[in-house]
């Protein structure tokens, strides 16, 4: 019954897990040096904002930058249809079939005739509607998120007491061997998060100087 109280907040409270278990090794290790109550409480929360400045800030962020990008885009769009998309220097630069690009752009891009024909059937007040829901989606992660965020600030606050509660339960249900299968839970979602964290910043790495090879600041 309390799981389905909980309801969509079960998210929150399985992230709030898995961020304590990635999180618990450092904690661990400062709470040995401060094992008061309140020494234990700045640890959690210092691993809390910890984890808000490496996700939660460059998140929202990025949806900031979006939103305004998706409004620019959305007025260059209805710029090119008024005006007409000018050729770029390139095109004639082409090493082979500049010419054929050079027709097809004239043809094609550069009449606002033919972009009001390309563009014609788009309806820009139907296509903000999925950026609305975008937002409305946004908020509910940033609340599923700012859940887990508390939930993990207790966790790792009575750390120690819940593992012991977790692996008595396991115990219980699934006999001894339950130990060795929390001993490997523990070890997947670490080693999970890590390889996922590493494949980020690898993949940030290549595409930024790709970024910077093309000239594009965006």
């Amino acid at each position: 019954l309390t799981l389905y109280t909980f309801g969509r907040f079960c998210l929150s409270l399985l992230w709030g897990g898995i961020l304590a278990i990635i999180c618990w090794p450092v904690a661990s290790r400062l709470m040995r040096r401060w094992p008061s109550s309140h020494g234990r409480s700045a640890v959690a929360a210092a691993c809390v904002v910890g984890v808000v400045l490496i996700f939660v800030v460059p998140m929202i962020l990025l949806v900031s930058v979006l939103t305004d990008e998706a409004g620019k885009g959305i007025a260059w769009v209805k710029d090119i249809i008024q005006n007409g998309l000018p050729e770029p220097v390139w095109v004639e630069r082409l090493p082979w079939g500049a010419a054929a690009a050079h027709g097809w752009w004239q043809q094609n891009l550069a009449s606002p005739e033919e972009l009001r024909n390309l563009f014609g059937h788009l309806k820009f007040d139907q296509l903000m509607k999925p950026a609305a829901s975008l937002g409305h989606s946004f908020v509910s992660i940033l609340v599923i998120m700012g859940f887990a965020l508390l939930i993990q600030f207790f966790f790792l606050r009575s750390g120690d007491e819940v593992a012991v509660r977790c692996e008595r339960l396991g115990v219980r249900l699934f006999g001894v061997r339950a130990r060795m299968v929390c001993y490997y839970i523990v070890s997947a979602v670490r080693g999970t998060m890590a390889g996922l964290v590493l494949v980020g910043l690898g993949e940030g790495a290549l595409i930024s100087v790709a970024y910077f090879v093309a000239g594009a600041p965006q």
